[in-house]
């Protein structure tokens, strides 16, 4: 059994950057109106329909705000099942995505980059509670995330969704090959003082 200290370290390496920069970023890209500029651009809703306009702005803010909440709901059911040691691993990677971003996504503002990131947060757990549920039988998920992330996926477009769906498949490999094996999780060097998202607002504008 791992000692309750470790479990807090893991904990905390993986969620509270995570948390901290999402709720930074949320904010000033509020503050901002980019999330409205984004639905716009997605999804063309007139100024005719602003409750429909404001709805989806709260979907997108709320999907991305709502990763730590997932993340940590994962970690504590993962830790109840004793799975945590194959489990970790992937909560932080799905974290990490917003740390240390995919390359493809450079080239997006970053409230669009912002949104991708959740989508691949998100799509990690889902495969990744798919996967417990069918092997354990143990349920990870809080609330079903295929819906979601299918509006997540539309909000995305194609072309962005699918590139993103390499990175969840090669993390699917991993957490696989992990089940076989029973590796044992690493804690990763995550802090907010080394972490890459200090310089995002020049990467991604």
């Amino acid at each position: 059994m791992r000692s309750a200290p470790l479990l807090s370290t893991l904990n905390h390496a993986i969620h509270h950057p995570v948390r901290t920069f999402i709720a930074n970023a949320v904010k000033a890209e509020a503050s901002r109106l980019q999330v409205l500029a984004f639905v716009d651009a997605r999804w063309g809703i007139a100024g005719s329909r602003a409750q429909t306009r404001q709805l989806m702005a709260d979907v997108v803010t709320s999907y991305i705000s709502g990763v730590p909440d997932l993340l940590d709901a994962f970690t504590r059911a993962a830790t109840n099942y004793q799975l945590d040691p194959l489990i970790l691993p992937s909560l932080q990677k799905a974290g990490g995505y917003f740390l240390s971003p995919p390359g493809c996504l450079i080239r997006y503002p970053l409230l669009h980059a912002l949104f991708a990131e959740a989508y691949l947060a998100h799509r990690l757990c889902e495969e990744i509670g798919d996967i417990v549920e069918a092997r354990f039988g143990r349920t990870l998920a809080p609330y079903e995330l295929t819906r979601i992330n299918v509006i997540a996926h539309s909000l995305l477009g194609d072309a962005l969704a699918e590139e993103l769906e390499t990175y969840t498949a090669e993390e699917v490999a991993r957490f696989r090959a992990r089940c076989e094996q029973g590796v044992q999780p690493q804690v990763s060097d995550v802090s907010l003082e080394n972490c890459a998202w200090r310089d995002r607002d020049v990467v991604y504008h």
